[in-house]
């Protein structure tokens, strides 16, 4: 095993590459960031969101993915107030056992702060037999959460004929560089990600019926396609995105 000789990340993490000196991806995007142009940055991202925009003045101009912590808070302000659209929310809520009242109250203090929210909301029975088959396949449980998180989203927006996503933390903030686009800022390549190209195959296998794995399930490239559905990775663009800020930026409007 090898470890970043700056942060001492380890080279497990899917889908990694150190470069020859030992130095990990994050370590050198931070260092790249240092003489970035934010500015001219933003204008980027302003010219891209424009054919999305809803000319109409009526409906939504994008999707984005909450749970009501500090980075979707973020999100979901940010997009709404610095580029002055007009996203509908969309909330992949635990079985009920295992929400807790911080968490709702948070859920909740998105809708005070003006937000429209759809729940996404999945079978409890099948997620938990999910969780057993993930273990005993992956030793990892939390596979299904992951998928349900990464799949319910874009699958929302197909479904509401939104054609524009906002995700948080690029490839080069979190280390899987298989996902990375074209353009550091263009998602569409998310299936590449390390949890999602397992793909579904074993949840078959294991017995779980395709009716029941719905938004599980990445939609595939020709549902993008079909609505021309684009996701951006908003991180890119914010030069101060860190635990930190985007934590004290989301307690100063109501975050617990």
């Amino acid at each position: 095993m090898k470890y970043c000789k700056t942060c001492l990340q380890p080279d497990t993490r899917p889908n990694i590459i150190f470069d020859k000196n030992s130095v990990c991806p994050l370590c050198k995007y931070a260092e790249s960031i240092k003489n970035v142009n934010w500015q001219a940055r933003y204008e980027i991202l302003l010219d891209l969101v424009k054919p999305f925009r809803n000319s109409s003045g009526v409906g939504y101009d994008c999707i984005v993915g909450v749970s009501g912590g500090k980075d979707s808070t973020r999100q979901a302000l940010w997009i709404r107030d610095r580029l002055k659209m007009n996203p509908l929310l969309v909330s992949l809520t635990h079985p009920p056992q295992s929400v807790n009242n911080i968490g709702v109250d948070n859920l909740s203090n998105l809708f005070n702060l003006g937000f429209d929210i759809v729940q996404s909301s999945l079978g409890p029975q099948t997620w938990r037999e999910l969780m057993k088959a993930a273990f005993f396949k992956y030793k990892n449980w939390a596979v299904p959460s992951e998928l349900a998180l990464f799949s319910s989203v874009p699958r929302l927006a197909i479904q509401h004929n939104i054609n524009l996503v906002f995700w948080g933390e690029c490839p080069l903030q979190f280390g899987d560089l298989a996902p990375l686009g074209k353009e550091p800022w263009d998602a569409n390549g998310m299936a590449k990600q390390h949890t999602l190209s397992a793909g579904h195959d074993w949840m078959l296998e294991a017995g779980f019926p395709e009716n029941k794995l719905i938004h599980y399930i990445f939609p595939p490239k020709e549902l993008f396609d079909k609505i021309n559905l684009q996701i951006i990775y908003l991180g890119w663009f914010l030069g101060d995105w860190s635990l930190e800020n985007n934590g004290m930026y989301s307690c100063a409007r109501g975050l617990k």
